[in-house]
């Protein structure tokens, strides 16, 4: 059955980008259907998600998400409270505990608190609770934790100070609640209050607190106001608070507690973490089953809610309704792939989730089920997804797509008891339902029993496709000794073992490349002591000759310390369009020359490691865009960049969470659109995507883009002529040829694919109202024009 979303992909894929970016800009993909808590005012509900803050109107049944690019500081948000202004707090998620007030009238962030204010890097915030003209929010500092006051000054709050000294030694925070004059903190060491009301107020002093009397220490959801009670819970059973003591009030409920509520009619109500409980005559009665994070009613007592999987929810009159908007899967992806076409497919342990031209379509992986729609009435304002059946535990190590479109995705780390086990994933987007999972089935794949597993789990790492469509495929802790496998073009298969390669494989390989004379190149990462599964590292290297079924000729060599590698734990390998080999160790990274009398002499040159200060490991990797620049990933220090001139991009720094938008500094994988200079990065908060200015589409001039149009002057923003040639050159001119202005990439007027014009001419002075002309021309001759409108006001 054809699907009719594979032929729907433009070659410009993203909104932002058919919006016609700039240059420089950054923009992201995040996932929205973990929201964790909610607030319901006027015709909209809003949620804390691990995506961006989500408004969803009610009237007319459509979301919004606001993200960093609308002025948050961060996307990942934990709580959500509203102020007597009617202004959203929000308190952003670990690791990055910062405070932004967003105005739902304007849309716009009004004030943010970040390290900057607080003196100190706060881990996450938690709750936030307001008593007059003071605001208290809960916040983590590393294992520690204390709750930050801020006092009104007008329309602006201003921070005042920190408190860190409690009656016990508590781990976490769950929430704060202010009822009348006291301000109640609930955690999971149990309950803490203290009256504001107190002469000589200090929070700071452990004296200032009073201490809730249970029974027994343990975590403590909030405390509400329940028929003139307060209750609270300690684990499962509800307790009312008279003052520091307290009286039994149910114990009936036998699981853990995670919030209580009451709705406008004076019920109550319980949820724990994936359900919802009502306190009825004495009983609980279960009325919503699902993944539950928090919930509130609103004036009409329908209880709004938010999902770790869905989203938004409703429940009234003995309904539930999910209000889950088109989104992707998750916010940690691991696994790229950008096709010519700029087509973008991502990959999570969640499944995979590929871009259309109408919004995100995503494949589910799920252990025993399989769900594939016939029909194609999807709401595309709404989540669509098919779901197929696997087993993954860990991750999608990378993405790969063949010549006749059929993709393959490594699935690392998954058991071989479900329907379909897991292993290796062949599917087509055109042709979903015969989608394949190989796995140990006829020796196809190897288990792990005896070198770090069992007989049934297999760990598929990474996969490469060489120049003949061969899938290579790195069989991690292969129980046969068969670290690698390799899937033909014709779909045959052929392994090859630890023994057969003079030892030169391991257990552990985790990258796969090939040069241009057709060897192959496979780094493996250390393994010593006393696992089951030891690796000596460094770079395995086979040549075939051209044979792949034929062993009798193959030769293999292998690349340590010796050769000059700064360390033989070796996580990424790559070969620039120029033939050098990148090298990615524990040490470093390193360049390399292969030898013209290789295997004799390995390298002519290999450089002394660089970076020897950035956190590597197995998850990371480089990346070669179109302009042969080298892309690094890490973990914990952003991606690092080597552009095709020689140099460090910003110092050495590349991007970082403190010197761009970039969403997280663990950066998983890279992927390029070359054509459009969009670089896509795979960070643990979502997918971040960057107009770079290395475009690369060929070497003549498509037609040029050129934004605003017309073109008012004076401006704020320059024009932007987009569709250049690298290293052009522009020339402004009259309709009759009287020259303008000339732009130069060696003046920064000129910025890969980008020109920029202000309006003004080579003396400074705005032109007036008319046609204008754009000739853009490469030193080697290369030429395009194009028409500019502008209006002079």
């Amino acid at each position: 059955m054809k699907r009719f979303i594979i032929f729907l992909f433009l070659p410009i894929l993203s909104g932002w980008i058919n919006a016609q970016s700039v240059v420089g800009e950054w923009d992201s993909y995040t996932s929205v259907l973990n929201v964790r808590d909610v607030i319901v005012r006027d015709n909209y509900v809003y949620g804390a998600s691990s995506g961006g803050l989500v408004e969803f109107d009610r009237s007319a049944q459509q979301f919004n998400t606001y993200t960093i690019r609308d002025g948050l500081t961060r996307n990942d948000i934990q709580c959500i409270a509203e102020d007597k202004l009617g202004r959203l707090w929000l308190g952003m998620s670990s690791p990055d505990g910062e405070i932004n007030i967003w105005n739902r009238e304007t849309k716009s962030i009004e004030q943010v608190f970040t390290e900057n204010v607080f003196g100190d890097k706060l881990t996450c915030i938690t709750s936030i609770a307001f008593h007059g003209n003071t605001v208290f929010a809960a916040y983590q500092l590393n294992v520690d934790w204390g709750i930050a006051y801020f006092k009104a000054s007008g329309t602006n709050y201003n921070y005042m100070d920190r408190f860190e000294s409690f009656p016990t030694e508590i781990s976490g925070i769950n929430s704060l609640t202010v009822i009348g004059d006291t301000l109640w903190v609930a955690t999971n060491s149990g309950l803490f209050f203290a009256d504001l009301n107190q002469v000589d107020l200090n929070l700071k002093d452990k004296s200032a607190w009073q201490t809730v009397q249970f029974p027994s220490v343990g975590s403590v959801s909030n405390i509400v106001v329940y028929q003139g009670k307060k209750l609270a819970n300690l684990g499962s059973a509800l307790f009312e608070i008279q003052g520091d003591q307290v009286a039994l009030y149910n114990d009936s409920f036998n699981r853990d507690i995670s919030l209580i509520v009451t709705d406008t009619l004076g019920s109550l109500y319980v949820t724990t973490n994936r359900n919802v409980y009502k306190y009825n005559s004495g009983r609980w009665q279960l009325i919503i089953s699902g993944y539950i994070t928090n919930c509130t009613f609103d004036a009409d007592n329908t209880l709004w809610g938010g999902s770790e999987y869905k989203s938004i929810w409703s429940y009234a009159e003995n309904t539930l309704q999910y209000f889950t908007p088109n989104t992707i899967l998750d916010n940690i992806y691991t696994a790229l792939w950008v096709g010519d076409d700029g087509t973008l497919m991502a990959g999570t342990k969640k499944g995979i989730s590929v871009l259309t031209d109408r919004g995100w379509y995503n494949i589910r992986g799920l252990r025993n089920d399989i769900r594939i729609h016939a029909n194609y009435d999807w709401d595309w304002d709404r989540f669509v997804a098919d779901t197929i059946a696997y087993s993954l535990s860990e991750r999608i190590y990378n993405i790969v797509c063949r010549k006749d479109g059929h993709f393959f995705a490594s699935l690392y780390g998954s058991m071989q008891q479900d329907l379909r086990p897991g292993g290796l994933l062949e599917f087509d987007l055109d042709d979903l339902e015969k989608y394949t999972v190989y796995d140990t089935t006829g020796q196809k794949l190897a288990a792990s029993a005896g070198k770090g597993g069992s007989d049934y789990y297999l760990k598929v790492g990474t996969i490469a496709l060489d120049q003949y469509d061969n899938l290579w495929i790195a069989n991690t802790n292969a129980q046969n000794d068969s670290s690698i496998a390799v899937l033909s073009s014709d779909n045959r298969w052929i392994h090859f073992g630890i023994g057969e390669s003079n030892n030169h494989l391991n257990y552990h390989p985790v990258s796969i490349t090939f040069d241009d004379r057709g060897r192959v190149w496979i780094g493996s990462e250390v393994q010593g002591g006393s696992t089951p599964a030891p690796s000596a590292g460094g770079i395995a290297v086979l040549d075939y000759k051209g044979t792949l079924f034929d062993k009798s000729d193959d030769s293999w060599s292998w690349i340590t310390t010796s050769a000059g590698l700064g360390d033989n734990s070796v996580y990424s390998i790559a070969f620039d369009s120029g033939g050098d080999l990148w090298i990615m160790t524990a040490a470093g990274i390193q360049r390399a020359i292969v030898s013209e009398n290789f295997p004799n002499s390995f390298f002519s040159q290999i450089d002394s490691p660089v970076l020897t200060s950035v956190p590597f490991a197995k998850e990371c990797k480089i990346k070669v865009d179109g302009l042969n620049n080298k892309w690094i990933t890490s973990v914990g220090a952003g991606v690092k960049v080597y552009t095709y001139n020689g140099s460090w991009l910003n110092n050495g720094e590349g991007f970082t969470v403190n010197n761009s938008p970039i969403l997280s500094n663990t950066v998983l994988d890279i992927a390029f659109n070359n054509a459009e200079g969009l670089v896509y990065l795979a960070t643990t908060k979502g997918i971040s995507i960057y107009k770079s200015p290395y475009a690369v589409f060929g070497n003549e001039y498509r037609e040029l883009k050129i934004f605003p149009m017309p073109y008012e002057i004076p401006s704020m923003r320059p024009l932007i002529i987009d569709g250049l040639l690298q290293e052009s050159d522009v020339k402004i001119m009259t309709i009759d040829g009287t020259f303008i202005r000339y732009l130069s990439y060696l003046d920064g007027d000129v910025v890969g694919q980008q020109a920029f014009w202000d309006g003004k001419d080579h003396r400074g002075r705005y032109v007036g109202s008319g046609v204008y002309l754009c000739m853009a021309y490469t030193k080697d001759g290369d030429t395009t024009v194009g028409k500019i409108a502008v209006i002079r006001k």
